[in-house]
């Protein structure tokens, strides 16, 4: 077959007009994608410090703070702080750490341009995979120490910084890491760790921990009567391992950005006894740890909620506004009776009578295992309110009554009131009668003693004095 080379030729060097005008667009260009020298702070704990650079002074990190090439972030001890790149990749910072963004702080070679890779300077960096962006895999972030580079944002996992990053320590939890140090570029796989020295020859690869777990879980609910609690669990892995510590972890939210503690025990406590918790929600997980500090992935973690019922304060109605009795608010979930009744589920608040001391028990399993006994004082299921009159005088005898009502008006019935007089006035036991909250009894007057003091006690919890006289 005979080919018209020229022909060919012209037919390639057809320009791009000419397709245009065939209907044909253009082939697109495809730039290099440069990753953006950016980052943005997220939350952090403690006092973290940002050093922007020479032409800026140092500051406390702000959340969502924008971090431009050459700054410089450092954690303190307890502290924690979190980054996200531009890629999505977020790496967190744990305490005694220091990061410099897109930058090294060795100057370059002479006619070489500056280093645009971020440089862990020293501590330990926890990274997390990005975000994918439809099918493509995420960009990838190189991060640096004195002697290794690793990219980000494919993987979970752990890099520490020892000696000023000439020992760099790399474990991977999930995904893939991929790792250049000294001559050579390798990936480093879910389940394995390296350690990286300057200068060293390469060290074999290592199998992490497995990932512990829970053997006993901590009660995923437990009541308080509003003071703290403790509760406790046991932990371990189940494959065979040597575990030199377990690092224990207590914190408020779900992410553990906001932790409590952050303890290293021995490898032979296997048991959590928490921290007393007051009220609220609570989460908690475990890490292994082996002889060369090389961390397993966190356990899952268990949700403790501390409930303590809240007591509803009443008030007392005015001319415009009704009043309202004080109240017991069970929290969701909760069985509970109030002064001998049976444990129930209740959805609504439970009322308390005033001028009275309330026994509330409260449980959160049919079995009653963590039955638990409340105390509403007297002072929390006020107020009440009391009249006293007097009233029929004769022969040195007269009649007492005393009206005890809530903060709704109703009648309180049922009271023990016990009265103390001076003047040698003498008064017999009060008792209800046919009204609701109405009680009466005679008093004795001495010869030649016409008013006198009269202490009023309720309930044995709440007391008043008042002055009456006969005529009253």
């Amino acid at each position: 077959m005979r080919i018209q080379v020229p022909l060919l030729v012209s037919m390639l060097m057809v320009p791009t007009a000419g397709w245009a005008q065939a209907g044909r667009p253009p082939a697109p260009v495809v730039a290099r994608r440069i990753p953006s020298q950016e980052a943005t702070l997220g939350w952090s704990r403690g006092a973290v410090e940002v050093d922007p650079g020479p032409d800026a002074a140092a500051h406390a990190a702000q959340p969502g703070e924008v971090l431009a090439r050459g700054a410089r972030v450092r954690v303190p001890e307890g502290g924690a702080a979190e980054i996200t790149f531009a890629n999505g990749a977020v790496v967190e910072l744990a305490e005694r750490t220091q990061m410099m963004m897109f930058a090294s702080p060795t100057p370059p070679a002479p006619n070489q341009p500056p280093s645009v890779t971020t440089t862990l300077l020293r501590g330990v960096m926890r990274i997390r995979v990005a975000p994918s962006v439809g099918a493509r895999p995420p960009a990838l972030v190189p991060i640096a120490t004195a002697s290794t580079t690793v990219w980000v944002g494919r993987a979970d996992g752990i890099v520490a910084a020892d000696l000023g990053g000439h020992i760099t320590r790399i474990a991977a939890h999930s995904g893939r890491i991929r790792v250049r140090a000294n001559t050579r570029e390798y990936i480093l796989r879910a389940g394995s760790g390296t350690t990286e020295e300057l200068a060293h020859p390469p060290v074999p690869y290592r199998q992490l921990l497995p990932q512990p777990t829970w053997l006993t879980t901590p009660p995923a609910r437990v009541i308080s009567g509003g003071e703290p609690i403790e509760v406790s669990a046991t932990y371990g892995v189940r494959a065979p391992a040597v575990v030199s510590q377990w690092r224990v972890q207590v914190a408020r939210d779900e992410a553990f950005h906001d932790v409590l503690a952050n303890d290293r025990v021995p490898a032979a406590r296997t048991r959590w006894d928490s921290p007393a918790l007051a009220p609220g929600a609570y989460y908690a997980r475990v890490i292994a740890i082996d002889a060369d500090r090389f961390e397993s992935p966190a356990s899952t973690p268990v949700r403790v909620f501390v409930a303590a019922p809240r007591v509803v304060p009443g008030t007392m109605g005015t001319d415009t506004v009704p009043g309202r009795v004080a109240s017991v608010d069970v929290p969701e979930g909760f069985r509970c009776g109030l002064d001998g009744a049976p444990p129930a589920h209740v959805d609504r608040p439970i009322p308390l009578v005033p001028g009275r001391e309330h026994a509330l028990f409260c449980l959160s399993d049919a079995q009653g295992f963590d039955l638990r006994g409340i105390t509403v004082t007297a002072a929390q299921a006020g107020p009440l309110s009391h009249d006293v009159t007097m009233r029929g005088v004769s022969y040195g005898e007269s009649t007492v009554g005393l009206r005890l009502r809530d903060a709704e008006g109703h009648g309180v019935p049922y009271a023990n009131i016990t009265v103390a007089t001076d003047q040698g006035v003498r008064l017999d036991p009060l008792r209800e009668g046919s009204e609701r909250g109405v009680y009466t009894a005679s008093v004795h007057w001495p010869q030649g003693v016409g008013r006198a003091r009269f202490r009023f006690t309720i309930n044995n919890a709440i007391t008043f004095e008042q002055d009456l006289t006969q005529g009253d």
